[in-house]
């Protein structure tokens, strides 16, 4: 079973942890991939985020970010992307409970 973990102090700090990746079904593997892919890339290419950590490793992903200013478009920009991710996530979770387990931490 894959587990992640959603943290996010709104406006300032957001994080995404998958332990135990490439477990159980390939489907549900190769969403995980997307979702996790899809944030990584948009930090890459986001003047809205700065990116605090990014470890990707087999059966472990770790992303960190933040807005890059303390302005509300940036805040918004990265507030908005964590709810996508977080959505995906939890419909995710809601269609294969057996393979994956989410976490949700408002700090």
């Amino acid at each position: 079973m894959t587990k992640v973990t959603l943290r996010q102090v709104p406006g300032k700090h957001y994080s995404l942890t998958c332990e135990g990746h490439a477990t159980g079904s390939t489907e549900v593997c190769a969403a995980i991939s997307c979702l996790a892919s899809s944030l990584e890339s948009w930090l890459e290419g986001s003047d809205s985020a700065k990116a605090k950590k990014a470890e990707v490793r087999p059966g472990f992903v770790q992303i960190a970010f933040a807005p890059a200013q303390a302005q509300h478009p940036a805040q918004l920009a990265c507030q908005e992307i964590f709810n996508l991710v977080e959505t995906g996530f939890l419909r995710l979770e809601a269609g294969y409970p057996a393979y994956l387990s989410v976490t949700r931490e408002i700090i």
